[in-house]
């Protein structure tokens, strides 16, 4: 059994957590997780509508 965190907002609004997320993590000193984001952020920009991070991460695009 999968049990997920998931985080639903516009395209515009998961471009933004993900870009804030990866610059944190990136800043932090956590560097595969921030290209984990970076790839989930170019995933999103170029039009999928949900993308796992972590085996507990989802991020869904919903548009309104």
């Amino acid at each position: 059994m999968r049990s997920y965190n998931v985080t639903e907002g516009t395209r515009e609004e998961i471009l933004a957590e993900l870009d804030t997320y990866g610059a944190d993590r990136a800043q932090a000193g956590k560097t595969e997780k921030a290209e984990v984001i970076a790839d989930a952020l170019r995933e999103v920009r170029d039009g999928a509508t949900w993308v796992e991070i972590s085996s507990r991460q989802v991020y869904r695009v919903v548009e309104d």
